[in-house]
């Protein structure tokens, strides 16, 4: 990893780093970063990543070594001397200060006259498109606000370095994609020079110009984003970077670019040599699964006999696992519209790719081994959990029980800290260790499988509830212990899972533009009273339900209709009609940022974000009449060891009083019946729960688009792309 390039802006020479004499949490780091480039640290906990960025911001001490910026030694310049802007994952925003006054506070620290600090102030926050904003405070901001505003207060003094440390961690999935986009923005608009931390491999992907992947303490491969997908140096890295599938064997004959390798089970294969291996020695031989072609013909020069174990719909793609040379979890990720109808469980089919698409690397046993494709990224989590009970342990205020309660994250999650954990904790109940994840089932597997369950409880959505709980990865739930069933909303109680809120999808339009008020699912599809285009979730699920509303199936009989060809078609026929007038939105920000610059009249959007957008001021309206709600629910991991405290904890958040604390904080509707007459009327006004507007609101079929999910998905993507 070492690098000779003299114009270095950034440079790690010789660093090393440990915390106590004994372990060297860093080796020998030598790494470079030109200026303006965006150079990504990437790899699991306990990796080192992390302590190399806080030995370049200040905040820790080479043991040993030099660390270069702009050519001048700083180890032994205070943090504060550097020069440097630095964005963390909670945002670090003075609670007690205004917007305009926390992007200030570096100028006034820095001496700047009041004028200067004023026109410096009002461009930052007009470069992150936040310039209404001024006056508020972070408690009034949503999480991506509040990190727009600690990305604009870390540029606004124009520093020779930019540092974020896992900035995006703390945001929802849809949040996080959108700052992704204004980080990528900026960057490029600026000519930031700009060092980034994460464990997300996507994150590192989509922004960075060069990746370096840690573990150990030590730089395994630094490249390109491309080069280290396409040519992994190693098995972490092939295994870390993305879903890779590794069949073990020996090297054969090779040349510098195309070698023999011979699998355990006698089958040879060819590959692309990487450089370091040997005739005869062990390799991993490694094939991405996005790369194998199932069923393939002979243009492919790789062919292995296979049996589906497994096909899991993923929306716009489905993943086949095949039982393929011994491997069970072998891995296939199949596009929705190549997947064929008789590819089921115990069909026998060749897993074929292209022989230059495979790599021979080193031998996989090196590192530890899950049963999955993602298995770094698991044994990153499982470590990362872990760690966290060991702190919590030694916290001095932790009771003999500590719960790890893991979420999706962002406001979400701030408002279960509210309204359940610290509540919870307080009533002497136990303590909570809050987590977050992206609701990946893998991870779930991946622990109940190798029985290393270090999450306790998951926030899960409904359709991997049912999956999750007939696969057996959840505890069946004692409804005798958790609360009287009877006082729980339609679909809040089931055989694994309690109801945690509603959420749902509205027509949604601004009444600042439209003289009329739309009223239905009919208004959506009347061109003439409503000229203009119609925002549309760019999937079959809620798009084929509205549909046939507008059509005028009644309610109780959507999903039955839906389940016959002559229902679908009749969708189809009616989304024909004003096809033409569709725009299509596929992150929950997109709907109502049209709406605001008038590309659409109407659309249908996440009610949680309405509520937030109305707080902001817009003249967003909700039309509640028809519609389509889900439940977010909590469910125990099966071979939790706190089982027992799990139960006690859903039975204290399913309190009326407790969940009051929790649709205060965020606009989602409580599944406990006897909460809504707690809440004041203007508050309950905007839930989906509130009887009003859950009178005339349909439950999304969760079942019904588990059976039917993947043929309609592939019809309505071929519908949309004609």
């Amino acid at each position: 990893m070492t690098s000779n390039n003299a114009s270095a802006y950034v440079r790690f020479k010789g660093v090393e780093k440990s915390y106590d004499g004994l372990k060297t949490v860093v080796k020998r780091l030598d790494l470079d970063a030109a200026q303006g480039e965006f150079l990504t640290l990437l790899g699991p906990s306990g990796s080192g990543k992390t302590t190399s960025l806080m030995m370049l911001a200040g905040f820790e001490t080479p043991t040993q070594g030099q660390i270069f910026l702009a050519g001048e030694a700083i180890e032994s310049v205070p943090a504060h001397r550097r020069g440097i802007g630095m964005v963390f994952q909670n945002y670090a925003l003075f609670p007690h200060m205004s917007v305009a006054e926390n992007m200030a506070f570096p100028l006034q620290v820095r001496g700047m006259q009041r004028h200067e600090i004023e026109t410096r102030v009002k461009k930052a926050l007009h470069m992150v498109r936040l310039g209404d904003l001024a006056q508020r405070y972070p408690a009034q901001l949503s999480g991506g606000q509040q990190q727009r505003i600690a990305l604009a207060r870390a540029l606004i003094f124009e520093p020779k370095l930019v540092l974020m440390d896992e900035p995006l961690g703390a945001l929802d999935k849809q949040l996080r994609e959108q700052m992704q986009l204004e980080i990528r923005r900026l960057h490029r608009e600026l000519g930031l020079t700009v060092v980034f931390v994460t464990h997300d491999q996507s994150e590192a992907l989509m922004l960075s110009d060069r990746v370096a992947i840690f573990n150990d303490g030590v730089i395994q491969q630094i490249d390109t984003p491309q080069a280290l997908y396409e040519r992994p140096a190693n098995s972490f890295v092939a295994t870390f970077m993305g879903d890779t599938n590794v069949l073990p064997g020996v090297m054969g004959t090779f040349s510098a670019e195309r070698c023999e390798v011979q699998l355990d089970q006698g089958i040879q294969l060819f590959a692309r040599t990487t450089p370091g291996l040997a005739s005869g020695s062990r390799t991993s031989l490694s094939i991405r699964s996005e790369r194998v072609i199932l069923d393939g013909d002979e243009r492919y020069d790789s062919r292995l006999a296979g049996r589906i174990e497994e096909c899991i719909y993923l929306g716009d793609h489905v993943r086949v696992r095949l039982n393929v040379a011994g491997n069970r979890e072998f891995s296939v990720k199949v596009p929705i519209a190549q997947m064929q109808p008789h590819w089921r469980e115990g069909h026998s089919l060749p897993a074929c790719w292209h022989s230059s698409d495979a790599s021979a690397l080193d031998a996989r046993s090196a590192y530890p081994t899950l049963p999955h494709v993602d298995d770094f990224r698991i044994l990153a989590m499982l470590k990362r959990i872990a760690a966290l009970t060991v702190l919590a342990a030694f916290g001095g205020q932790v009771n003999a029980e500590s719960l790890t309660v893991v979420s999706f994250g962002g406001l979400n999650k701030d408002a279960q800290d509210k309204a359940f954990y610290q509540p919870f904790a307080a009533a002497g109940k136990g303590t909570v260790q809050a987590g977050e994840y992206n609701g990946e089932m893998a991870e779930i597997r991946a622990m109940v499988q190798t029985r290393q369950v270090s999450w306790d409880m998951v926030e899960v959505e409904s359709p991997d509830l049912i999956r999750g709980c007939a696969e057996g990865l959840f505890e069946p739930l004692d409804w005798s212990k958790l609360g009287d069933a009877s006082q729980f909303v339609n679909g809040a109680v089931s055989e694994c899972g309690a109801g945690i809120f509603l959420w749902s999808t509205t027509l949604t339009y601004d009444s600042a533009k439209l003289k009329t008020a739309p009223t239905s699912w009919v208004s959506f599809w009347d061109t003439k009273t409503f000229p203009g285009k119609r925002g549309l979730r760019k999937s079959a699920k809620f798009t084929l339900e509205v549909a046939l509303l507008a059509d005028g199936v009644k309610p109780a009989e959507l999903y039955q209709v839906l389940s016959t060809p002559e229902g679908v078609d009749r969708a189809f026929k009616k989304l024909d009609q004003i096809k033409s007038d569709i725009q299509w939105w596929e992150a929950g920000a997109q709907p109502l940022q049209w709406l605001v610059a008038g590309d659409v009249v109407m659309t249908t959007a996440y009610n949680g974000r309405v509520s937030a957008a109305q707080s902001e001021g817009h003249a967003f309206k909700i039309v509640w009449n028809q519609s389509l709600y889900d439940i977010d629910s909590w469910a125990i991991v099966k071979g939790s060891p706190h089982r027992a405290l799990g139960e006690q904890f859903i039975a204290f958040a399913n309190q009326a009083q407790n969940q009051k604390v929790f649709a205060q904080n965020i606009p989602y509707g409580p599944t406990n019946k006897d909460t809504l007459p707690l809440i004041d009327a203007k508050t309950r006004e905007q839930l989906p729960t509130a009887p009003a507007n859950l009178e005339s609101a349909l439950q999304v079929d969760t079942s019904f688009w588990i059976d039917h999910g993947e043929e309609l998905e592939q019809r309505f993507n071929a519908w949309a792309a004609r």
